[in-house]
């Protein structure tokens, strides 16, 4: 009888998660029977089919069975256009306070960059998950309390007056969210090998927010340096001049440590970098907090080819080797990795389906588990 690794929430999502997510559980189950484990998923209904059922895309159950079982994984859940309701993911940042979104950027052979210096991409993004002007703390045009809000801020700074037909989202930056967030980038700059952590920020001109992020970066540096040595921090980047060497030297960059807005962009940036027009389908993502962690996709719902097996489903099988990873389980995170590295270099993932691209890696782990290939 196989062991099994655990129980894992899976959040079942929007749009084409209908086809990437049993794809993503038929890589993980297969390769994990390959030296006798399995897991064991606990689905959940989120997005748009549980705001039928519910009322909520992110309904309380929810969260109580991830707080239960703390290790989850997350198919991609739409997003409101509207003003109508808040986004489920930041929700569920703040929910469990999951203060750190972790990107990894890699190129591997056969993606379509779109850039020339792209050999040797290697990026790690840490952004900073529940703070900034994604903690949606936001005042609509005209309601009562703007106005209420505006008028206190243009008496305290009569030379920069708000106009009163403005909405207003709110951009805060704390010391000890910033500590946070860089305790854990050094920890895993420690843990994985990682020699260069650029802060990238606007602090030139934000200095309330963003000056005050890389100076608290900097000086929690100073106060932990002796205990990462050849660890070195540059907290000079700007976030313009950021995206300018990312598109002309992308392998100059380690690993970022970014504010949340900063982070999302750049994230994205970097997925077109290594992987052309569709990269950002191929980019995994976690978001990590002291006591859950939930690993994700990094890109959207795409709800119009729901169904049709055309999706694909590498980014959520990366992120599920993130996971893996995570829970000590390096042995079958590596194989997983393996066999996105052997689809890619066979050109075969952008005119494989979505099953036939998991039967694909299936097939290829089982000649690396057996023929020692």
């Amino acid at each position: 009888m196989n062991t099994i690794i655990g129980h894992f929430p899976i959040l079942l999502g929007d749009g084409t998660a209908v086809d990437i997510v049993p794809a993503m559980q038929k890589v993980v189950e297969y390769a994990l029977a390959l030296d006798g484990k399995n897991i064991r998923w606990i689905p959940l209904v989120t997005g748009d089919k549980a705001l039928e059922a519910t009322g909520a895309r992110l309904p309380k159950e929810v969260l109580d069975v991830i707080r239960k079982n703390p290790v989850a994984i997350k198919a991609p859940m739409n997003t409101p256009t509207d003003d109508s309701d808040t986004s489920p993911n930041v929700m569920l940042r703040k929910a469990l306070n999951l203060h750190a979104c972790v990107r990894p950027i890699k190129y591997y052979q056969g993606m379509n960059a779109a850039v020339k210096n792209y050999q040797g991409t290697d990026i790690v993004i840490f952004r900073e998950n529940v703070e900034d002007l994604y903690s949606g703390v936001e005042f609509k045009v005209f309601d009562r309390e703007t106005v209420d809000l505006i008028n206190t801020i243009n008496t305290l700074r009569p030379n920069n007056q708000i106009p009163m037909d403005s909405g207003l989202s709110i951009k805060f930056t704390s010391v000890e969210g910033t500590r946070r967030i860089m305790n854990s980038a050094l920890e895993y700059a420690k843990e994985h090998g990682r020699k260069k952590i650029a802060v990238v920020t606007k602090r030139n001109i934000m200095k309330a927010t963003d000056l005050l992020f890389a100076q608290t970066c900097e000086q929690l540096f100073e106060e932990k340096k002796s205990e990462y040595p050849g660890i070195t921090l540059e907290s000079v980047w700007l976030i313009d001049n950021t995206t300018q060497k990312l598109v002309s030297i992308p392998n100059k960059f380690d690993m970022i440590v970014t504010l949340n807005l900063y982070g999302d962009i750049l994230s994205d940036l970097c997925g077109g970098i290594v992987g052309g027009e569709n990269g950002i389908g191929l980019l995994p993502g976690a978001n990590i907090g002291d006591k859950c962690a939930i690993f994700e996709a990094t890109h959207g719902t795409w709800p119009t080819e729901a169904g049709k097996n055309i999706a694909s489903p590498i980014a959520l099988i990366l992120s599920a080797k993130m996971m893996l990873e995570y829970i000590g389980e390096q042995w079958f995170a590596d194989l997983i990795e393996s066999a996105v590295e052997n689809v890619l270099l066979d050109g075969r993932y952008e005119t494989l389906g979505t099953k036939e691209t998991a039967e694909y890696m299936c097939k290829y782990m089982h000649k690396k588990r057996f023929a020692n290939i």
